[in-house]
């Protein structure tokens, strides 16, 4: 065998060595007693497109209204895992730590003797989940995560709306994987990726058309709008990301989510005063959304939680409001209100070690990964 030749082979041999790259195992599972810090931040920017109304078999007629609409979200939560077994968590003890919300409605609406006035509102929101500790504990039998408080006793309707995933585990496919590989993730684990953790339970601070606008979902209680989602979430393994000398497993997903929720019940539980003595009835608030969105997932493959997730991407809500009216003959008539509303959002969830306990001498014990 000539050199060359010999030389050729041991050339194609290493790229087909090269090519068959080991498999990466994604797994949900820190080391028993665990504890870390989940940090979320939200932004929504809407554009208010198009506002209509119309009375019975009346004309639609498009009101002149629109501005901008900007709101905000910071939520801390504290899991301690307890239990971990089979790929799983099996029991975890969450703190909410730090929730805070809020935004700001830039708006331009008719004045006086027809000419358009600017009108601003602001909206900061509180929740009582606040210093909370929620337990979850697997339930083989039923494939799903029971929750109860711990420790403070709070709503137990506010349970119902708990997701026990503040880590993104939804996005991971339960095998191993390679470069290159696509998974498809149930819609109905959408909440995951657009809200972390669930329901939030935020209430403004005063009662304005914004503040409630904000609670019913527009840029609000995201969570609530997606109980049942329809649409897709594509998920792909990009191989690993080395940071500060740790290996990181990148995997990118896209999503795009619709929905309809009915916020009836929100919608009523914000009252402007200029709207206190109004005689309209309230029949229906439905609201309808739309997310497309591109992000990354890095999952600490040594520790097995998340490292960090980020999501940015384009959203669109529609609000659907019918009211029943009485005319000056007494007839009965349904007032129909909807607002269309655009923009985009961003996501960012960062996994940490918690900050150290004021009595512990500022040292911190490191467990599952830096």
């Amino acid at each position: 065998m000539s050199q060359p030749f010999r030389s050729a082979l041991t050339f194609f041999a290493g790229i087909t060595l090269a090519a068959v790259a080991a498999a990466d195992t994604l797994q949900w599972g820190p080391a028993p007693q665990t504890v870390r810090k989940k940090t979320l931040e939200v932004h929504h920017y809407l554009d208010l497109a198009k506002t209509y109304r119309s009375s019975g078999d009346g004309p639609t007629i498009e009101e002149q209204l629109s501005g901008q609409l900007s709101t905000w979200e910071r939520l801390v939560f504290v899991d301690r895992y307890d239990e971990v077994g089979a790929g799983r968590v099996g029991r975890f003890v969450r703190r909410y730590q730090e929730a805070t919300s809020g935004g700001t409605a830039n708006l331009a609406m008719p004045g006086p003797a027809g000419r358009m006035r600017p009108v601003k509102q602001t909206d900061t929101c509180a929740t009582t989940m606040v210093g909370r500790d929620v337990r979850f504990t697997w339930v083989p039998k039923d494939q799903v995560y029971a929750r109860l408080w711990e420790r403070l006793d709070g709503p137990e309707d506010f349970l119902l709306g708990i997701d026990y995933d503040a880590d993104v585990a939804a996005v991971l496919p339960g095998r191993e994987v390679a470069v290159g590989d696509t998974w498809t993730v149930p819609v109905e684990r959408a909440v995951s990726f657009l809200a972390p953790g669930g329901w939030r339970y935020f209430e403004p601070a005063k009662a304005t058309q914004f503040s409630r606008t904000h609670k019913v979902g527009a840029g609000g209680e995201v969570a609530a709008l997606l109980a049942v989602p329809a649409g897709k979430i594509e998920a792909k393994y990009e191989g690993k990301r080395s940071i500060n000398g740790r290996e990181y497993g990148v995997i990118r997903i896209e999503l795009d989510v619709t929905s309809s929720a009915d916020r009836r019940e929100a919608f009523e539980s914000v009252v402007p005063p200029e709207e206190a003595k109004d005689p309209r009835r309230l029949s229906s608030c439905v609201v309808e959304t739309r997310y497309q969105g591109i992000g990354e997932v890095l999952w600490d493959l040594e520790a097995r939680h998340l490292h960090h997730f980020q999501l940015k991407g384009n959203e669109r809500v529609v609000m659907r409001l019918e009211k029943q009216v009485v005319d000056e003959t007494d007839q009965a008539a349904a007032l129909k209100q909807v607002s269309e509303l655009e923009g985009t959002f961003e996501l960012q969830l960062t996994d940490a070690l918690p900050d150290p306990e004021p009595d512990s001498g500022g040292s911190t014990e490191k467990k599952g990964g830096e």
